[in-house]
């Protein structure tokens, strides 16, 4: 690289007599931004990754001129393919078409059209492109037609059946006119120039020296081979409004330029000024990246789902923000994009997964590896609970490493679920179905591991009870245990707390929550029946406790346990009389819940313990429950939607008001 900088200088330093020669390394991979020299397995890896249509284009016209001769003819054979494909690609004419738009746009703008015979209208450029997509059409089965030399390529593509003669002689008669110009005008000038002067002396001079009669007599002729090359020209490359619509984006990606059009589009997925970054990082990562037509095409296939995807997102400009991050995580983010392009599905699920959620977006940046399992092997399945129990025991043997197993497991369950709720492919009560099930399997392979299943049962209140809990819940449990084992289970309700709470960023597998035991914190960890007996027969249990026990739910464990705790949940919570007292008390414990826990106007609506919020319809449900227990017979779970359907059924509530609590009830649990 040293030598390679030091013979360029040498070349192209500028001194009062002149300089040598105008070297140009941009045409190296990567251009100004990639090292000058490269190895021949790097220069390959690049063609077949990230090589772009211009460059297969530059490569027709490469030889050696000094150096290893055998590494060139390596070098050259490794890229033939890339330049001279077999299968070219479907687009190739429209690629070509797009490259020479934007010379025509970005290298010399309208003014110079016409006068540059070079990259104008009918130049020597249409004149190239033309033959060199040719020959890229051709050369992967017809190597004599692979020459460098245009005039060369001109008489093989004729010899070949390819060209015919009406349109070679033309092009060959515009190019040595075109070729003889340009020597003039860089003679002239000592420089790489390829326009026209705009002083009529001057061009008029250019005239004299290429041998015309007149200046009249050159213009004459440049305007005739201008035509007829840019007929030819025209008659194979349109730009299509695809290619069209691509060079935009190109423009917008690579330095931001915004027209009309992407206006529009951003105006509509909500991307403000301040944001346009962000979609550009999101689809390139580090912005000094050469925006490749890959990189292009792979963000419009992504957008395509943006104008549906964006206006269902609450904060676009932080979901990009995130995208951009996970892609990074994943240090392959093209692969990442393509991905994505090939299953829009994943990418909206992404989307709004991040937007909904920062503890996702943490989770699966720590985790990536649980979004590409979760989409690949299935986002769409409902696992019953057979299901999760034998994966669950899929897990090592040894403690450590199964509670870092299990939490990796939940977390990717609980991706799956949020996923097929942000897609709609399932309900929200069905997602906190499905939660609920998660959190069974788990409680039960750990009494499974524990070997529990004769001394301890396990039991679900609250949401968790009713199978209604949500991303975040925690499990209010109480543990049971046979009198006389009271020791043993606390150490197991320990291993329970251990194994639950297992945590890595960015949280722990399960938070569980045990003060609705009796007497709460005070009381015992695991609780035996006679004294949860004792507790509600005047020792102390409030009748709240009662609506709680009244909805339990077992979650699994000693059978003898829960045929003796449904027999106290019976006649207990359930079939015990209520007096007027009970159901004063349920009004009071209500205005202690408010006022303990939405009494503050600055934090805004609190939508469980504010005025009108879930545990009003709660507490009314648990309050017909007990007083009406007959009603509900059999009836399991004893969720709020279920019983409010009962109470209708029963004529406790009317249809209208029943419909009307389940309504809020459920636009309540979805916020």
């Amino acid at each position: 690289a040293r030598v390679c900088r030091e013979f360029s200088s040498a070349l192209s330093k500028r001194l009062a007599e002149g300089f040598l020669y105008n070297i140009d390394l941009r045409l190296r991979p990567e251009g100004d931004s990639g090292p000058l020299v490269r190895s021949l397995t790097a220069m390959e890896h690049y063609y077949y990754v990230r090589g772009q249509t211009w460059e297969r284009m530059a490569w027709i016209k490469a030889r050696r001129i000094v150096g290893d001769e055998g590494l060139v003819e390596e070098l050259l054979e490794t890229i033939n393919p890339f330049r001279f494909p077999r299968h070219p690609p479907a687009a190739l004419l429209e690629r070509v078409a797009g490259v020479k738009a934007r010379i025509e746009r970005e290298v010399l703008g309208e003014d110079e059209l016409e006068r540059d015979i070079k990259n104008g209208r009918g130049g020597i450029r249409e004149i190239e492109f033309f033959l060199q997509t040719l020959q890229m059409l051709h050369g992967g089965r017809l190597p004599f037609v692979r020459s460098p030399n245009t005039l060369t390529a001109i008489g093989e593509l004729e010899r070949y059946g390819i060209l015919d003669p009406q349109t070679a002689k033309p092009l060959k008669d515009a190019y040595l006119v075109f070729r003889r110009v340009e020597n003039i005008l860089q003679m002239r000038a000592e420089e790489g120039v390829y326009s026209m002067p705009v002083q009529e002396e001057a061009r008029a001079q250019v005239a004299d020296l290429a041998g015309y009669a007149s200046l009249g007599q050159l213009d004459e002729e440049i305007a005739t081979h201008r035509d007829r090359v840019n007929a030819i020209y025209r008659e194979t490359f349109q730009l299509s409004e695809t290619e069209a619509r691509a060079q935009a984006w190109t423009r917008f990606l690579s330095d931001g330029e915004v027209d009309s059009g992407i206006e529009a589009s951003l105006s509509r997925w909500g991307v403000s000024e301040s944001g346009r970054d962000g979609l550009r990082r999101m689809a390139l990562g580090d912005l000094r990246n050469v925006v490749t037509r890959d990189s292009v095409d792979l963000f419009l296939e992504i957008a395509e789902c943006f104008d549906d995807l964006m206006p269902r997102l609450a904060r676009v400009e932080d979901v990009l923000e995130r995208i951009d991050q996970f892609a990074g995580a994943f240090r392959a983010r093209n692969e990442f994009l393509k991905s994505q392009a090939s299953n829009p599905n994943a990418f909206r699920a992404l989307a709004l997964l991040f937007d909904r959620s920062r503890f996702s977006f943490e989770l699966l940046s720590r985790h990536p590896e649980i979004f590409e399992e979760v989409m690949i092997h299935g986002h769409w399945r409902d696992k019953n609970l057979d299901i999760l129990r034998d994966e669950l025991r899929q897990a090592p043997t040894e403690p450590e490493e199964a509670r870092a197993w299990h939490w990796l497991y939940i977390k990717a369950e609980q991706t799956r679920i949020a996923i097929q709720e942000v897609l709609e492919e399932i309900s929200a009560s069905e997602a906190r179905e499905r939660l609920t099930r998660l959190a069974d399997a788990l409680l039960q392979d750990w009494m499974h591991r524990a070997d529990t299943a004769q001394d301890l049962a396990v039991v679900a209140l609250g949401k968790y009870a009713a199978r209604e809990i949500t991303f975040g819940s925690d499990l209010d449990l109480v543990i049971l245990t046979r009198e006389g084992r009271g020791e043993a289970a606390t150490r197991r309700v320990h291993d329970l707390q251990k194994w639950m709470r297992y945590s890595r960023p960015p949280g722990m597998t399960w938070e569980v929550d045990l003060r609705l035991r009796p007497h709460g914190d005070d009381g015992p960890l695991a609780s035996t029946i006679a004294a949860l007996d004792r507790y509600f027969n005047g020792g102390g249990a409030q009748f709240w406790e009662r609506m709680a026990y009244a909805r339990a739910r077992v979650v699994g464990g000693d059978p003898l346990l829960i045929e003796e705790f449904e027999s106290f949940r019976r006649d207990r919570a359930l079939g015990a009389p209520v007096s007027e007292e009970d159901l004063a008390s349920i009004g009071d414990m209500r205005r202690r819940i408010e006022n303990e826990k939405a009494s503050d106007p600055s934090r805004g609506l609190h939508l469980k313990a504010g005025r009108g919020g879930l545990v009003d319809i709660e507490f009314l449900c648990q309050r017909y429950l007990l007083t009406h227990s007959e009603a509900f017979h059999g009836l399991t779970p004893l969720s709020a939607r279920r019983l409010l359907a009962r109470l209708a059924e029963h004529g406790i509530l009317s249809g209208e008001d029943s419909e009307t609590l389940a309504s809020d009830y459920e636009f309540l649990r979805g916020l």
